[in-house]
């Protein structure tokens, strides 16, 4: 889907500059059709812009960060990425694990007399 929205972005960019510059050089000198050419012109440049900067976009926005940022959520893995995503994740687990022993075992350590 994002390489058909490139395309269609591509197309509204060339169709713009190719109907600007035919525009320009049809129209008679002082036409009242010059200001709708350059709006016309405006906005398929800007509608092919905003096509091209949103074809990347599924690929980047197909995670999503937790609110506290400690956990990211991939709604379509690939598969290579769970194969190497697999390893990192259960040794974020082993870490916290490691860190809640220790956060206990300071605790025993350093409980005020009483």
């Amino acid at each position: 889907m994002s390489s058909r929205r490139l395309l269609i972005g591509i197309g509204l960019v060339v169709l713009s500059v190719v109907a600007v510059t035919v525009l320009a050089g049809t129209l008679p000198a002082g036409s009242s059709y010059g200001p709708l050419a350059v709006v016309a012109f405006v906005v398929l440049l800007l509608a092919g812009l905003i096509f091209i900067a949103l074809a990347g976009w599924p690929t980047i926005a197909s995670a999503f960060a937790s609110r506290d940022g400690t956990a990211v959520e991939v709604r379509r893995p690939a598969a290579r990425f769970v194969e190497e995503a697999a390893p990192a994740q259960q040794w974020v687990l082993q870490q916290r694990a490691m860190q809640e022993q220790a956060a206990q075992q300071w605790a025993v350590q350093h409980q005020p007399p009483g």
